[in-house]
């Protein structure tokens, strides 16, 4: 029963607890708003059953979709060109974070959601910049990948031993500046259905120098064709943060 309610709990007029009115209706759980003074009857402004929007109740939408976007902001931020989504969310989590943080102060509910939501979504946008450079960098390697600087590359040596094919080439950078590369070959095309394909990474060649390369497959035992061919199918830059863009799977 709440404090200073009637003994007997029944609905109807008492004396005012607050002191503040003469009477006050008691409507059998709660008291009301509804008071009394001289025979006059008023409307307590002050008295919170009269102000049914200062005390929302339920759940704080909000604060639950702050939550859940600053989470997944810092979940997918940090990847290359996903980023550009995680900032969106980042920025959506911060800002429902914040109105539902009022919400709460206010005597509605979520208030720690909506700090989580605050934190990830700050978190989010750290992670979310991060992804952007990212992104950034991996459009220049890739550039760089397909648009290396020229060179030459050839087949010197190409040899079946024991259980490999071993193919031996030379590469020179033709070009103005210095550059690393990735030489793809094609390996036994006789033997396997077109060849199996090698890369082979040079370290940064200066214009006008050469260096030797080699790449080999390992074939089954009894399987090695006795007149090999080895072919250099084409020059590439490097791989992009190591990931080779043709790779199957």
């Amino acid at each position: 029963m709440p404090p200073n309610a009637p003994m007997s709990g029944s609905p109807g007029w008492h004396p005012d607890p607050s002191g503040r009115y003469e009477f006050r209706y008691f409507n059998g759980t709660t008291w009301t708003g509804d008071v009394s003074t001289g025979g006059t009857r008023f409307i307590d402004l002050y008295h919170p059953a009269s102000e049914p929007s200062a005390t929302p109740r339920g759940r704080n939408g909000l604060a639950i979709a702050a939550m859940v976007c600053g989470i997944v902001a810092c979940v997918i931020g940090w990847l290359p060109f996903v980023a550009f989504g995680g900032i969106v969310l980042a920025v959506l989590a911060l800002c429902f974070g914040v109105i539902a943080l009022r919400r709460a102060r206010l005597g509605g509910r979520g208030r720690g959601m909506a700090i989580a939501g605050i934190a990830t979504g700050a978190g989010g946008v750290a992670l979310s910049v991060v992804g952007i450079v990212l992104s950034v960098l991996f459009l220049r390697w890739y550039d760089d990948y397909q648009n290396p600087e020229p060179a030459d590359a050839s087949i010197t040596s190409c040899a079946a031993t024991g259980d490999r094919v071993v193919a031996e080439g030379t590469i020179t950078n033709v070009g103005d500046e210095r550059q690393s590369y990735t030489v793809l070959v094609r390996l036994a095309a006789d033997t396997f259905l077109g060849g199996r394909r090698e890369r082979v990474d040079v370290p940064g060649l200066d214009p006008g120098e050469s260096a030797e390369f080699t790449a080999f497959v390992i074939v089954e035992r009894g399987a090695t064709p006795e007149a090999p061919t080895c072919d250099v199918l084409r020059i590439d830059g490097p791989l992009p943060m190591g990931v080779d863009p043709e790779a199957d799977g």
